[in-house]
C-alpha cells in the first residue's frame, strides 16, 4: 500500500539492507480451476520491508485480495449468472515498490507480452494506489489491456510524498508539536520519493478505465485540539498504529489536513479533499469521464469497500463491460404492422408537439401551450403513452382481451410481434424498450431485434422507469402489484436476466405509478398512498426533486398552498386522489391526474409560482388543464 498504509501491509517497519530490484512476478492464482481467454490482474500498492528483489511472493499477493476476489465471486452470480472465478483468470503482479514506477509498468508489460497464456485474450486491471499508477502508464504506454478500474491512485503525486512541501504543511498545522509530526511523517513515508512525479501523460485513458476515487471531511477544530488527538494516536508508536483501525482512520484525517494546508499548485483554488493520502484531483486526472466517487472513504477504505459489496460491484459491473462477462440478448422477430386506425397529418406535429395524452382512450399530442392539438389514434383503447428521441412514441392498445405494444417512428406505426404485450417505455439512449411480456419484465432492442427476460413473475400498473447512472449498471424500476392489491415500486439492474421478484429490491411499498422526476438520466419519484386522505410525493433515486422538492397533499376544510423550497403542502377540500405525475423540468410544472374539486382530469401545480410568490392565490398556482384526461407523457428536450 502506499505511503501511510505501509505498516497496515507489512506488520510493521522492518530494516532493509541494499536490494537489488528484480523484473516482478506475474503468476496466476493458484485456486484457479477454470481457463479463459479473460484475464484479471490484481496490482498492489506501497509495500516496506521487502526484501525480495522481485516483491510480494504469490501468496502475500493471495492474502491481501482474497476478499475481494471472494466478494466477486459472490457478485458474479448476480450480474452474470454465473461465479466469476468460472468466467476469468485471476492473476497478480507482485514488484519491489521502491523504484521508477515507469519501470514497474515496462516490466509487466513485456512480462504480458511474454507469456503465451495471455494470447488473444482480453486484458482488466484492478490497481490499487500505487499499482494504480502503474495501472494508469499500462494503459498510456502500453497497447496491451482492454480497461480495468484504478483505485486511490496518486497519478497526479500526493503534496505527503514531497517533503518540503508536507514538513511546511505540518508546521502550518502543528504549530506545538511540529517536529514530533515531521519526524513520523518521515518514517511513513520513507521510500515513496519516487511518486512525486506527476503522470499526466495524455489525459485521457486510452483503455476503458473506471477511477475509483474517495473523499472525507477536514476536521475543523482548532490546533491545540489537533495536537492532543495526535498525542493520543501515538504517533511515536507508529510501528502498531495501523493494526488499529479506529486509528487508521484518525490517521487518514491527519493526512487530509496536511494535504489541505499544503502549498500545492495540482490542488488548484479552495480547499484540497482527499482520501486522506491522495487528492481527488490526483487520483481522478481531474477528468469527468469514467470517474466514480466515494463519499467518507478513505485511502484504505477504497481497498477494503468498508466491508460492504457496493464497491466490489461497482467494480464487477465495469469489468462485466471491458471483458463481455454480461449474458447476451435472444433474438426475437422482427415488429409488425398491427391492425390500427391512426390519423396521420400532412404537417410534422413532432416540430411543435410537447405533450402525449389520452383522453376518453384517444392518443393525442399537445403543444406547450395546450392549444394545438394533434390525434394520433381514434381508437379508445390506447394506454399509458410516453415518448422516445426525436420523433418515436409507444404506448399500450387493447384490442378486445389482447394487449400490444405500439410504436410510431417516422416510418410509420408497428408492434411489437410477441402477443400479450403492455406498459412499455424506451431506453435514456432510445435503443430498447422495456415493458411487460406475459407475466415477464422484458427488454428489446429496436436495431437488432434482440429479447431478453429480466424478471419473471410481474404484474405491471404501469410503463417501467429506466434510470440511467454513470459509473454503474443501469436500474429498471417498475411498480408491480402484489396478490393482496398493494402497489409496491421495485428496481432491479439492467443487466440481470431471468430473475424472480424476489430477487429485485422494494423502493417504495404502498405507492402509485412512478414518474420520471427530471428526465431518465436524473431520477424516479412515486405517489405514496399514507391512507385514504393524505398522499405524499416520495424520491425514490436522484432527479431534481431530490434536494428541493416533497409534497405532501392532505384533505382540508379550506384550500391552502405553502411551503418552501423544499417541502410543499397542498391542502385540499373535498376528495382527491391522485394516480400519476409528470414533472416539467423546463417551467417547474407539476401534472397531477387524478380527482381534485370534484373532476377527475389533469392538473397543474405551478410549483415555480410558489417559491417566487409565496402569497399567491391557490388558483393562481393549482387548477385544471384539462377535464378526463387518464395519462400524460413530456417529450424530452435536450
Amino acid at each position: 500500500m502506499f505511503c501511510l498504509l505501509i505498516l497496515s501491509a507489512c506488520g510493521g517497519r522492518q530494516d532493509k539492507g541494499p536490494v537489488s530490484l528484480g523484473l516482478g512476478r506475474l503468476v496466476r492464482w493458484s485456486n484457479q480451476i477454470a481457463e479463459s481467454s479473460k484475464k484479471v490482474i490484481f496490482i498492489h500498492g506501497y509495500h516496506s520491508g521487502i526484501g525480495d528483489p522481485h516483491g510480494l511472493t504469490l501468496g502475500q499477493m493471495e492474502t491481501e485480495f482474497s476478499f475481494k476476489i471472494e466478494n466477486l465471486d459472490i457478485l458474479g452470480t448476480e450480474l452474470f449468472g454465473a461465479r466469476t472465478t468460472e468466467l476469468v483468470e485471476y492473476w497478480f503482479y507482485g514488484y519491489n515498490p521502491e523504484q521508477d514506477i515507469s519501470k514497474i509498468a515496462d516490466d509487466l508489460a513485456s512480462l504480458i507480452a511474454g507469456n503465451s497464456n495471455f494470447n488473444d485474450s482480453k486484458i482488466a486491471v484492478i490497481g490499487y494506489s500505487q499499482g494504480g499508477v502503474v495501472t494508469w502508464l499500462l494503459d498510456q504506454q502500453h497497447d496491451l489491456i482492454d480497461g480495468g478500474v484504478i483505485l486511490a491512485a496518486p497519478i497526479l503525486s500526493t503534496p505527503l510524498a514531497h517533503k518540503s512541501i508536507r514538513d511546511d504543511a505540518i508546521k502550518s498545522v502543528y504549530p506545538i508539536l511540529n517536529q514530533r509530526v515531521i519526524f513520523a511523517f518521515d518514517q511513513l513515508s520513507n521510500g515513496v520519493e519516487h511518486l512525486q512525479t506527476a503522470y499526466l501523460e495524455s489525459g485521457q485513458p486510452r483503455s476503458n478505465l473506471l477511477f475509483m476515487v474517495g473523499s472525507i471531511d477536514i476536521p475543523s477544530t482548532n490546533a491545540w485540539i489537533r495536537n492532543v488527538d495526535l498525542v493520543d494516536a501515538k504517533f511515536n508508536e507508529y510501528d502498531d498504529l495501523l493494526g488499529n483501525a479506529s486509528s487508521d482512520r484518525q490517521l487518514m484525517e491527519i493526512g487530509s489536513m496536511l494535504i489541505d494546508a499544503a502549498n500545492w499548485d495540482d490542488c488548484g483554488v479552495g480547499e484540497c479533499f482527499s482520501d486522506g493520502v491522495v487528492p481527488i484531483c490526483s487520483a481522478s486526472l481531474g477528468i469527468t469521464g469514467n470517474v466514480r466517487f466515494w463519499p467518507d472513504y478513505d485511502h484504505i477504505d477504497l481497498l477494503s469497500g468498508q466491508g460492504m459489496l457496493e464497491l466490489d460491484q461497482a467494480t464487477l459491473q465495469h469489468l462485466g463491460v471491458v471483458l463481455d462477462l454480461f449474458p447476451k440478448f435472444v433474438t426475437a422477430d422482427l415488429p409488425v404492422v398491427p391492425d390500427l386506425e391512426i390519423h396521420f397529418s400532412s404537417e410534422n406535429v413532432w416540430d411543435w408537439a410537447k405533450f402525449v395524452y389520452v383522453r376518453e382512450g384517444q392518443l393525442c399530442l399537445a403543444d406547450e401551450d395546450w392549444n394545438r392539438e394533434f390525434v394520433v389514434s381514434f381508437d379508445n383503447s390506447n394506454y399509458h403513452p410516453r415518448f422516445g428521441l426525436d420523433t418515436s412514441l409507444i404506448w399500450t392498445h387493447q384490442n378486445n382481451n389482447e394487449t400490444n405494444v405500439c410504436l410510431w417512428q417516422e416510418d410509420g406505426v408497428s408492434q411489437i410481434s410477441l402477443d400479450n404485450s403492455r406498459y412499455a417505455s424506451f431506453s435514456p439512449d432510445g435503443e430498447e424498450l422495456v415493458y411487460q411480456y406475459e407475466d415477464n419484465l422484458a427488454v428489446y432492442n429496436l436495431f437488432s431485434g434482440e429479447f431478453r427476460i429480466l424478471v419473471q413473475g410481474i404484474n405491471l400498473i404501469a410503463p417501467p422507469v429506466w434510470v440511467k447512472r454513470n459509473f454503474s449498471a443501469d436500474k429498471i424500476y417498475f411498480a408491480n402489484q402484489e396478490m393482496d392489491g398493494i402497489i409496491n415500486l421495485y428496481s432491479i439492474n439492467f443487466n440481470v436476466s431471468n430473475q424472480y421478484l424476489t430477487d429485485a429490491e422494494i423502493a417504495a411499498a404502498n405507492c402509485s405509478v412512478p414518474f420520471v422526476a427530471a428526465n431518465p438520466f436524473n431520477g424516479v419519484a412515486v405517489i405514496s398512498n399514507i391512507d385514504e386522505f393524505h398522499q405524499v410525493i416520495t424520491v425514490v433515486s436522484g432527479g431534481i426533486l431530490t434536494s428541493s422538492i416533497s409534497i405532501d397533499i392532505t384533505q382540508s376544510d379550506i384550500y391552502e398552498i405553502s411551503g418552501t423550497t423544499r417541502e410543499i403542502v397542498l391542502k385540499l377540500p373535498g376528495e382527491f386522489k391522485f394516480d400519476s405525475m409528470v414533472f416539467d423540468v423546463e417551467y417547474g410544472h407539476l401534472y397531477l391526474i387524478g380527482l381534485a374539486n370534484s373532476t377527475y382530469g389533469l392538473w397543474l401545480l405551478d410549483i415555480n409560482r410558489i417559491f417566487v410568490s409565496s402569497d399567491a392565490d391557490w388558483n393562481e398556482v393549482f387548477y385544471l388543464i384539462k377535464s378526463d384526461v387518464a395519462y400524460l407523457d413530456i417529450k424530452l428536450t435536450d
